[in-house]
């Protein structure tokens, strides 16, 4: 039986330079950031595709100089125009496309050595289409990234009000990556979730939009909702991720609100 396709100490390895990140970063993006990095150097892959990457994009985390090409994709043009204000994104390919319609996968061309897909699939009403479509770009060898919510019992107001359409189990998963190679599963930050209902504050006002209404709205409202809530103090915190890291990869699966899926072509 193959193992997975990464392991802890990869991370530790290649996410070299990240493990105490200076900017505030929520727990689940600090483990997402710290396994882009280490799937993209542990296999050398080169060219980049980021669909769906809001207003915090991963690209902008990787050194651009390993990206050759990079692009991102959005369906919202304030996303893109965002996104090209963000440094080192700066003139990198943006292509505008809704992966929800027909004709997506010939858009996005090439293929991709590594396709990035932060919480995109809870976002779309036929997700199986989607990762058809991530399949249909990434090359032979190369990898597709993409992060997601667990959990169906945990749908809340939080999920409702960015524009989840569900929450996914693992099984479920680990069958909508079917078509890939290998497909490794990792559980993370169950805590950040259960502790979601005490902000709902913060998105109270889209309670009453549609999903698809939220989709829109907050695509474009993550760079002021998105922040963590302790990104006052993130200069004392951050010498605590290391540790969190520990003990959030010990307990990956058992437990785990958010899905970093890692499918190898």
């Amino acid at each position: 039986m193959a193992g997975p396709i990464l392991r802890l100490g990869e991370l530790i390895k290649y996410g070299r330079g990240y493990l105490a990140p200076r900017e505030p970063v929520s727990l689940y993006r600090y483990v997402e950031h710290l396994v882009v990095l280490a799937t993209k150097r542990k296999f050398g892959l080169e060219s980049v595709l980021e669909i769906g990457p809001g207003s915090d994009p991963l690209l902008r985390f990787l050194d651009p100089e390993e990206c050759r090409p990079a692009a991102i994709a959005d369906y919202n043009p304030k996303v893109l125009d965002h996104c090209a204000t963000v440094p080192p994104l700066q003139g990198i390919d943006a292509i505008h496309v809704d992966v929800a319609k027909d004709g997506a996968t010939a858009r996005l061309a090439r293929p991709w050595d590594l396709v990035l897909a932060s919480s995109m699939l809870e976002h779309l009403a036929d997700d199986q289409a989607f990762v058809d479509l991530l399949h249909g770009v990434t090359r032979e060898g190369g990898c597709a990234v993409a992060t997601t919510v667990l959990g169906p019992r945990l749908y809340n107001l939080w999920d409702h009000a960015v524009g989840h359409y569900r929450r996914y189990r693992v099984d479920g998963l680990r069958e909508l990556f079917g078509a890939f190679k290998e497909v490794q599963i990792i559980q993370s930050s169950l805590a950040q979730e259960l502790v979601r209902p005490l902000f709902f504050g913060r998105v109270r006002h889209l309670e009453d939009n549609t999903v698809e209404q939220n989709n829109w709205i907050f695509s474009a409202e993550h760079a002021d909702r998105g922040r963590p809530p302790y990104a006052a103090i993130f200069g004392l915190v951050r010498w605590g991720l290391p540790a969190y890291l520990l003990v959030d990869w010990a307990l990956r699966g058992v437990q785990g609100g958010i899905a970093i899926v890692i499918a190898r072509k």
